[in-house]
């Protein structure tokens, strides 16, 4: 999630009045919950792991790996929540008002296909990443030798494939990339601006 940025720019293009926190709180909020979580997986993991190569049981270590990967989990949930909410009050506002219910500035990125692909492809990566997380606490809650540590092609499929996906959809839908035609400005118009100044 150290990543989702965007969606505190997604707010403000769509307007800063239909969200229920400001835009900066997603930043505030979610990237000081992410780091915490990965301090605690990679606390647990390191305990865990001395434990282990000391013959002595892991399971402190383990603890802690899932209660980083559950805050993680609880986390990213509520992200998605918010996300749904402020996706349904946009939807709302549509409705009722058209286009002109939205922040006009940002009127011709939204407009366009590239920044629609982008909303699809941060929605795809986000509940890609939160399946594998919620994998990761069932798959370390049954221990190092439980049914789903065992499993390969469940591993495979719900961490790997999750973690490919995401990143593809984020690269192939770059926000560099998926914001610029919104911003591009027309060479006609740049021109006779540069004139008149």
């Amino acid at each position: 999630m150290l990543t989702e940025n965007p969606p505190n720019t997604s707010v403000i293009i769509f307007g800063r009045d239909i969200s229920r926190i400001p835009p900066s709180g997603y930043t505030r909020i979610f990237i000081p919950c992410d780091i915490f979580s990965l301090v605690l997986q990679g606390t647990g993991g390191g305990m865990a792991s001395v434990a282990s190569q000391n013959n002595k049981d892991p399971k402190s270590g383990d603890n802690i790996m899932i209660a980083g990967l559950s805050a993680q989990v609880f986390t990213m949930a509520l992200f998605i929540v918010l996300a749904a909410e402020y996706g349904w009050r946009v939807h709302k506002r549509l409705r009722a008002q058209g286009s002109a219910g939205l922040d006009p500035t940002h009127a011709k990125l939204r407009g366009s296909a590239s920044f629609k692909g982008f909303l699809a492809a941060l929605t795809l990566a986000t509940l890609c990443i939160f399946t594998r997380c919620v994998f990761r606490v069932a798959e370390l809650a049954g221990g190092w030798r439980g049914v789903l540590m065992k499993n390969q092609r469940l591993f495979i499929g719900l961490e790997g494939v999750m973690v490919i996906v995401a990143a593809l959809s984020l690269i192939v839908f770059h926000p560099g990339l998926c914001f610029k035609p919104g911003y591009e400005v027309d060479e006609k118009n740049r021109s006779a601006d540069d004139i008149a100044d």
